[in-house]
């Protein structure tokens, strides 16, 4: 990746951080409104699913009982989540965009949330959706699926 003139490297480890982050990365690319969205949700769920290992069953139900919030603090405060970090990286050039983000967890089955329709009757589930319908050329997943890579070609 000798030819990409811009390649910035981040570590977050926060909620908080997710949102100023996903603003500085949008902004790299062309319609940063649109972008901001969908690089938001791929951040924040590498913390929430990746570090906190809130899987979506879980997360479901935490919503329900209005007890999601509690137990993020919870696990942020636990030493074995507490230190996890969510790498964040982009390479870009005039032509094409490469979104980096790794989290520290276990990873996920992201074939079977990849392309899957939104149940509308869930409190979540959302933000893999929101992600693919960006103007992202292609996104792809490690073996694991606690890394995902965006491609965009202008």
């Amino acid at each position: 990746m000798d030819n990409y003139l811009k390649h910035y490297n981040y570590k977050i480890r926060s909620f908080e951080e997710v949102y100023n982050l996903s603003l500085i990365l949008a902004h790299h690319f062309p319609e940063p409104d649109h972008f901001f969205t969908a690089i938001y949700e791929l951040i924040f769920n590498a913390v929430e699913h990746g570090n906190l290992e809130i899987g979506f069953e879980n997360k479901t139900k935490l919503l329900r009982q209005g007890l999601w919030e509690q137990e993020v603090l919870r696990r942020f405060s636990m030493p074995e989540y507490r230190e996890k970090e969510v790498a964040v990286k982009l390479n870009a050039n005039d032509n094409e965009f490469y979104l980096t983000i790794a989290d520290q967890g276990k990873g996920f089955p992201w074939k079977e949330f990849l392309g899957r329709k939104v149940d509308r009757t869930l409190p979540n589930g959302r933000g893999l959706w929101i992600a693919s319908s960006a103007k992202f050329d292609q996104i792809t997943f490690n073996t694991e699926g606690n890394e995902v890579t965006c491609m965009m070609r202008q």
